[in-house]
């Protein structure tokens, strides 16, 4: 028997069991409605889940920048250690350059510390010649562990390096630009809509 042919008599067995039967009838029934119901609620939330969403200020976005800064100063100065001569300050000075132009970080400030928290390398705005290692490395961890990862506020990144055999820190600081991000609030035309259909499908 060919597919086609198949089909077709299982539909017109179908039909006719459902003719005899007020139990394959309520059977089907329940099934198209909850099919179509379905079908309604996802159009539905489709349509409108845009009508219902929250705004919130997001500054993850923002701190990552900053550090990214601060790890790509760090492999940039171990690639050029192993390669080729290092010029600290001018690494510093083009990265400080490059965020002026594109404004990603506000109030940018570069520097690289000894072990004793002397000021090797700076960018303009850093005033410090020296800084209290210990306590800005507190600082840093807790901005990695804290809630303060989402929320405003100077951000500070301190990742370990060794410049000319010298062990010591690229410390980053900067305020994050924050960005806007959406959150669904809960829709309920979905709901409504799949209640709607079901009800007035089953009582067709």
């Amino acid at each position: 028997m060919k597919p086609k042919s198949w089909l077709m008599s299982m539909y017109h067995q179908l039909v006719l069991r459902s003719k005899r039967s007020l139990r394959t009838q309520l059977i089907l029934t329940f099934v198209v409605c909850l099919l179509l119901s379905n079908i309604a609620a996802i159009l539905a939330n489709s349509l409108t889940e845009a009508l219902f969403r929250q705004a919130a200020v997001d500054y993850s976005s923002g701190r990552n920048n900053i550090e990214d800064v601060a790890r790509n100063l760090t492999q940039s100065f171990a690639f050029t250690t192993e390669g080729g001569v290092l010029d600290v300050q001018k690494e510093i000075d083009e990265v400080t350059e490059r965020n002026r132009q594109t404004a990603q970080i506000g109030d940018l400030r570069i520097m690289v510390v000894d072990s004793t928290g002397k000021v090797l390398y700076k960018s303009s705005k850093v005033k410090e010649s020296a800084i209290n290692l210990h306590d800005v490395l507190w600082e840093a961890l807790d901005h990695r562990e804290g809630d303060s990862y989402q929320e405003a506020g100077e951000a500070i990144y301190a990742y370990p390096t060794e410049i000319e055999g010298q062990h010591g820190f690229v410390i980053v600081r900067g305020e994050p630009k924050p960005s806007i991000s959406y959150y669904p609030s809960g829709n309920p035309v979905p709901v409504w809509c799949y209640s709607w259909c079901f009800s007035s499908c089953s009582i067709g």
